[in-house]
């Protein structure tokens, strides 16, 4: 995408992206999740392509994303930027994905292991304390509702973010139940493999990723 030289995505490209995203919303939202998983480094210039969509939706369609643990990934890491930028509130976007009875267990589940997935990093590029302090509040007033499996893997991050830095304020973290030796299994310091999906999606997802791709290349 063009950008001017304070770093703003110009009038041009966001024009593109404009009539792209009235053709065919999609193709935005699956391109900057693909863009994302090709390359994670990639999501300050995928947020800077949102904003320069203001009023259209898409960052809110794409916070509200829960399909698959890639997509889930992206939104988590999305939304820490986007509280960095003032641009949601962190803690109440938590308690309503969280509100959903169906899908709260699983989603507090993804959190813990994207927290830990962060505090492992090689490159000690972990989260904002102020956003990872926030997580933990609202997941660990949840805990007790979750069984001893989620408290387990929730006293496994607090131990490994208290050895990490101790700017994470885990004082107020307190164990809601007996430990466990299930729970969230840490994951290896590897990129989010893709599910597998069939042909004709598969299809998709590539002009979705390409176009995406070009605009973001222009």
């Amino acid at each position: 995408v063009g950008q001017n030289e304070d770093g703003t995505i110009t009038n041009q490209s966001t024009n593109v992206l404009k009539t792209v995203n009235e053709i065919d919303p999609s193709v935005i939202e699956k391109g900057a999740i693909s863009l994302y998983i090709s390359n994670p480094t990639t999501l300050t210039s995928i947020l800077d392509i949102l904003q320069s969509l203001k009023g259209s939706g898409t960052l809110d369609r794409l916070l509200a994303n829960n399909d698959n643990t890639n997509g889930t990934y992206f939104v988590l890491d999305l939304v820490c930027l986007a509280q960095r930028r003032e641009l949601v509130n962190l803690s109440s976007w938590l308690n309503q994905r969280l509100s959903d009875k169906s899908t709260e267990l699983k989603f507090a589940s993804k959190c813990v292991e994207f927290l830990t997935r962060k505090m492992q990093t090689s490159n000690n590029v972990q989260l904002d304390p102020s956003v990872c302090n926030t997580f933990v509040t609202v997941l660990n007033s949840r805990r007790n509702n979750y069984g001893k499996n989620f408290s387990a893997s929730m006293d496994t991050l607090l131990s490994m973010m208290k050895t990490i830095n101790p700017k994470y304020n885990i004082g107020a973290a307190t164990s809601g139940g007996a430990g466990g030796t299930g729970g969230v299994t840490i994951p290896n310091n590897q990129r989010p493999t893709q599910p597998q999906q069939n042909n004709q999606q598969l299809v998709v997802d590539k002009q979705a990723s390409s176009i995406f791709q070009a605009i973001y290349k222009e």
